[in-house]
């Protein structure tokens, strides 16, 4: 399903002046390396894999910085990119979306990770204005 970014229903997939981004996996975890023994004292963690396609033929790269993604929840708290989960998801080998560049008519896909205190619910993700020149927002179940 693809929508406009002014649409008011968050949805998986959002298709915005040639850019298209994909919510491909959503897992709640207790810590963020897989050779962690026990849970990091923050978790847990909110992991969201996503896939930016830029098919923008005569424009400019997309240039992603984590920080231009964040979850909101069903009371509109604002839950910015965890650098300690980031950082342990890149120990662990997955691939982030930190400071990614995305060329014209190519995909990235990769990884984001939230600190969610517990007790959240309702979460959606913004895409800021700065990717694709509107705000776009995904829904995270």
């Amino acid at each position: 399903m693809s929508l406009t970014p002014s649409a008011v229903v968050p949805t998986t997939e959002v298709v915005s002046t040639n850019i298209n981004i994909e919510l491909l996996e959503v897992t709640t975890q207790d810590n963020t390396r897989r050779d962690s023994v026990k849970p990091y004292p923050q978790g847990p963690w909110k992991v969201v894999k996503l896939s930016i396609q830029n098919d923008q033929k005569e424009k400019d790269a997309i240039n992603l910085n984590s920080l231009n993604f964040k979850i909101l929840d069903m009371d509109t708290h604002e839950i910015t990119i965890s650098t300690g989960g980031t950082m342990g998801l890149e120990m662990a080998e997955n691939k982030t979306l930190s400071f990614q560049t995305v060329n014209p008519a190519n995909i990235v896909e990769g990884y984001l990770s939230y600190d969610v205190p517990k007790g959240l619910a309702g979460f959606t993700m913004e895409a800021s204005e700065i990717i694709a020149g509107t705000p776009i927002i995904l829904k995270i179940n």
